[in-house]
């Protein structure tokens, strides 16, 4: 089976319809400041599928265990169309800072875990670091596309 054909058997609905766009995603021209949403939007699902997984108590409960699966496959999905203009190096730098203030604090505030000095000092480092990671690379973040370019030949070719 061919990849033209791969991709039409996926049956028609939004969900389709967005795996789709990820799948072309490298050849679409999406505007670095759409990235940047699409890369929030994964951090974001990151958070909660690791919420999920907590809350499932090692997949006991069924549906937090599906909600860990659910956004962390949409995250990777999302994270799959912010890297065709965010470069890697900088986008999972903070994309992993990020999921982790985010985790630390549902971990606080949800999961009653205790507050500390030295995990307000390391929250605070980790966005030390995000801030001189974005705003201090070359060229600045308005400039910080990916050497990616839509007119690379893509791996497979859709229709």
């Amino acid at each position: 089976m061919n990849a033209h054909r791969l991709i039409d058997c996926i049956p028609v609905s939004p969900v389709s319809g967005f795996i789709k766009m990820v799948i072309t995603s490298s050849r679409l021209d999406i505007p670095l400041w759409l990235c940047w949403i699409f890369f929030l939007v994964s951090v974001v699902l990151e958070g909660a599928g690791t919420t999920c997984m907590k809350a499932s108590h090692s997949f006991r409960k069924r549906l937090p265990a599906a909600g860990a699966f659910i956004c962390y496959n949409l995250c990777v999905l999302t994270m799959v169309i912010a890297y065709t203009k965010i470069e890697m190096t900088v986008g999972y730098a903070v994309w992993c800072g990020l999921g982790i203030i985010l985790t630390s604090l549902v971990g606080i505030f949800v999961f009653g875990e205790k507050l500390s000095f030295t995990k307000v000092l390391g929250m605070i480092l980790t966005l030390l670091g995000i801030f001189i990671l974005v705003w201090f690379q070359e060229g600045g973040p308005e400039k910080s596309e990916s050497s990616v370019r839509a007119s690379e030949e893509p791996l497979m070719e859709f229709s």
